[in-house]
């Protein structure tokens, strides 16, 4: 018996690194220079991760602090900022796929562990936000995990699973900030064990391991919080003025994450769900109903408690409901006419699969790309500018963005302590002073970037740069 569990081990493991590698190959290393590194933030974690890899930390530095100290370290090792976030995504991949096995196969069996795997592979949601340089792909990794080793928990009760449950749980707030929600999953997780146990005081010998650390650090991470955050209530304020918002803001961000859900999954996925909680009724695994909790709490937090809800967030629901199709499938399996269900599903599931990689660039094509090979020049241009003038060891602030993707030097925004700020800088008249007293230098971009237009809040440096741009015909106050 022990070599046959051995055997069936080793044989999903293959199965997992076969659809890892092919993940990383057909998927991860194919990342859009256009979308994947200059907008959704890449350049910010790339600047970040090369400024706190060098010790240079600001107020905001607690927030999703982890990912960049991981890609600035890497960084340190490889030389290649982008580079270094691809390893980050394709080690987060490798455990989020394996989390998502043992998840399918604790809460169900073996086979819907394994398909759950392959599912997630080619998943949509999961082929285009693994390619973003962020958090959001290691923070769900981290999360499923969480979720896992507390079924575990529940199954086979111990303190080394509850002190490893305690160290995620204090360290993935620093990932993303929604991280305390997963404390209601401990919370359960050990109801349950009481409800099975009877036992008060082995449930709080169990409840006063995490107590301490995830205490400390979530204490730690609230104080930085909340002293370099404004009110949220301000950011809603200002969301119909930067999204042109027409009707009420909590009926836009509902609406809103509707939308994004809707390509979680492929459509034929989506009525795969709905067809297995008519038709298997009964038959739905036990396992498959203490997930649904869940994902009612992710699509709360993911809805209301960002100030704007991203499709990048929504990837934290996919895993779960991959699970859920998972264990449909292999039950319709059973019976003859729905196991056509199953088989026209994993067919269209590898063609949707298919028609999304066939859109993708070349593997590591965005070294190529003209517009990172245009800047890296500019980067390159500016480090022997500071070298030749004596400022080699001089702080540059500056609004161009795209200088902070490649920059191996200490470049940084004029950036607002205030995290939620709805302003996305600091203005010009507190900035400038501040930067005049370190000795710093402020570099103007050669162009209007879309980071101040897009943002009406900036009004005062667009209304600066038209003047540097133009002087003639900007407001004569200016000068």
């Amino acid at each position: 018996m022990r070599v046959l569990r051995q055997r069936s081990y080793l044989v999903d493991g293959l199965i997992i690194l076969a659809l890892f590698v092919f993940f990383v190959v057909a998927c991860l290393l194919r990342i859009e220079f256009e979308w994947n590194v200059r907008y959704n933030d890449g350049w910010w974690y790339l600047n970040r991760a090369w400024l706190h890899s060098h010790g240079v930390f600001d107020e905001v530095s607690f927030y999703t602090l982890v990912y960049p100290l991981l890609v600035g370290a890497v960084n340190q090792l490889i030389g290649d900022p982008i580079a270094a976030a691809l390893v980050v995504n394709a080690v987060s991949q490798l455990f989020l796929l394996v989390g998502v096995y043992f998840l399918g196969k604790l809460l169900v069996n073996r086979a819907v562990g394994v398909l759950s795997v392959f599912l997630l592979a080619l998943n949509p949601s999961n082929l285009h936000h693994a390619r973003f340089i962020g958090p959001d792909l290691l923070f769900t990794a981290a999360a499923v995990w969480i979720v896992v080793l507390a079924v575990q928990l529940v199954r086979q009760p111990s303190k080394p699973l509850v002190g490893l449950l305690a160290v995620l749980l204090a360290i993935i707030v620093f990932i993303r900030a929604e991280g305390v929600a997963y404390s209601l999953v401990i919370l359960f997780a050990l109801t349950v064990l009481w409800r099975r146990q009877r036992d008060y005081r082995s449930v709080v010998s169990y409840l006063l391991i995490p107590a301490p650390i995830v205490g400390v650090a979530w204490l730690t991470y609230f104080v930085l919080f909340f002293s370099a955050a404004d009110k949220l209530g301000e950011v809603q304020e200002a969301l119909p003025l930067i999204f042109n918002i027409q009707d009420n803001v909590r009926t836009y961000q509902l609406r809103r994450t509707l939308e994004l859900l809707e390509w979680q999954l492929n459509r034929s996925d989506w009525l795969v769900l709905l067809l297995g909680f008519v038709a298997l009724r009964a038959k739905v695994p036990r396992g498959v109903l203490l997930l649904l909790p869940l994902l009612a709490l992710i699509f709360l937090y993911i809805t209301f408690a960002p100030p704007f809800p991203l499709s990048r967030y929504t990837l934290q629901l996919v895993p779960y409901l991959v699970v859920i199709l998972s264990a449909f499938l292999v039950r319709m399996t059973q019976r003859f006419p729905l196991s056509i269900i199953t088989a026209a599903t994993l067919i269209l599931c590898v063609y949707s699969a298919f028609v999304t990689l066939q859109k993708l660039p070349a593997p590591l094509a965005y070294r190529d790309d003209p517009q990172a090979m245009m800047f890296r020049q500019a980067v390159d241009e500016l480090a022997q500018w500071r070298e030749a003038n004596g400022y080699k060891n001089t702080t540059i602030y500056t609004i161009c963005t795209d200088l902070m993707i490649f920059a191996q030097y200490d470049v940084r925004l004029p950036y607002t302590a205030l995290l939620f700020s709805s302003r996305r800088f600091a203005p010009p008249e507190q900035v400038l002073p501040q930067i005049a007293a370190q000795n710093g230098l402020l570099l103007v971009c050669p162009t209007v970037i879309t980071e101040l237009a897009f943002h009406p809040f900036n009004a005062e440096w667009m209304n600066l740069y038209l003047y540097w741009h133009n002087p003639e015909t900007a407001r004569p106050d200016l000068a």
